[in-house]
């Protein structure tokens, strides 16, 4: 494989290896935001030299073994779906409930500034939550299995296939929930908890960075690698 160029995207160059984003994000290097932005423009937001970091970046791929580490660029549609609904589908089943019980919990008792702001901030999250779930049990009852059966080469049980403009709807769907990303990430000033706050609250910020990290990597393999992916088998 050619040595990497600092001016690829940051998208592609995760597309072409997923292990990437691991690196990236040790760097501080925020490729969900910064996807459309080349490696060198992202080196030098965060003061790296690029040809350092692209070095980085081809040693961690050629010694991160291939199993357990697919590339979901190559692997079958069902496969990747299965990595989806078994990552991030049900990470998000298990954090989302604990992550309102932990707000409700947090929000006892603070001074009237800080209620305010956690009243902001509890909005977000649940507005966030709400497409969430929304868009997991679309895709698990009814775009996922569709999609199955077009990649076996079948058709649906009225004869139909999913329509491209189905795809197109999650993805403007994944879009809004980007936007209600950054305006929870906005809120918190990137999840940092008010000032003498105390390790409760912490916590729980430190828990919905953790939901980022984990959102960003699943919509990015939904937007980038298995919509297109469908897209062409339609």
């Amino acid at each position: 494989m050619p040595a990497l160029s600092p001016d690829t995207l940051l998208v592609d160059l995760i597309d072409e290896r997923p292990t990437r984003a691991r690196i990236l994000d040790r760097l501080g290097i925020d490729w969900g935001r910064m996807g459309d932005r080349s490696l060198a423009e992202a080196c030098e937001a965060q003061g790296l030299d690029p040809e350092t970091v692209a070095r980085m970046l081809d040693v961690a791929v050629e010694t991160v073994p291939t199993e357990g580490n697919p590339e979901w660029l190559s692997v079958s549609l069902p496969d990747l779906m299965d990595h989806i609904q078994s990552t991030h589908h049900d990470y998000l089943r298990r954090a989302l409930p604990r992550l309102s019980k932990r707000l409700k919990r947090a929000s006892r008792n603070p001074d009237a500034e800080t209620s305010r702001w956690f009243e902001r901030v509890r909005g977000a999250f649940q507005a966030l939550k709400s497409d969430l779930m929304t868009d997991l049990r679309r895709e698990e009852e009814y775009v996922f299995p569709a999609l199955r059966t077009v990649a076996e080469g079948r058709v649906l049980p009225d004869g139909s296939t999913p329509s491209r403009e189905t795809l197109r709807h999650m993805a403007d769907q994944h879009d809004d929930t980007k936007t209600k990303l950054e305006r929870l990430r906005s809120l918190t000033d990137g999840y940092q908890a008010p000032e003498g706050a105390d390790r409760g609250l912490q916590d729980v910020m430190n828990r919905l960075h953790e939901l980022e990290v984990d959102l960003r990597r699943h919509l990015h393999e939904e937007l980038h690698i298995l919509f297109p992916r469908a897209e062409s088998l339609l």
